[in-house]
């Protein structure tokens, strides 16, 4: 549900704010998350966290399963790593680009 939260919270405080940067927008969140959540975190550390399992599958359903669920991880990290480079240990972050350097100039079958 906290996700959901994340996309609408967006374009609430957008809409209600104006145009602001970024940096407003996070720290406007990380207050948010923790007084409705108790979460500790931006909406990168939560993706991260709670929800890379879920990224990669969906990455996985729209490209009908190709390849294993670790390259889809692959693909994931590679989006979220500058957010929280030492989020997972040192060893998956390996397994991960490697997988994803087999894979990164392959085409995706992806239908949107």
């Amino acid at each position: 549900m906290i996700k959901s939260y994340h996309v609408k919270f967006r374009y609430d405080f957008f809409l209600s704010q104006g145009v602001v940067n970024e940096t407003e927008f996070r720290n406007a969140w990380v207050e948010f998350a923790h007084e409705e959540f108790g979460y500790q975190g931006t909406e990168h550390h939560l993706m991260i966290n709670q929800y890379i399992d879920d990224i990669a599958q969906a990455l996985s359903d729209l490209n009908g399963g190709v390849y294993s669920a670790d390259y889809y991880k692959a693909l994931v990290w590679e989006g979220l790593e500058f957010w929280w480079p030492d989020a997972v240990p040192e060893s998956t972050q390996q397994e991960w680009k490697d997988k994803y350097n087999e894979i990164k100039d392959l085409p995706l079958s992806i239908d949107c």
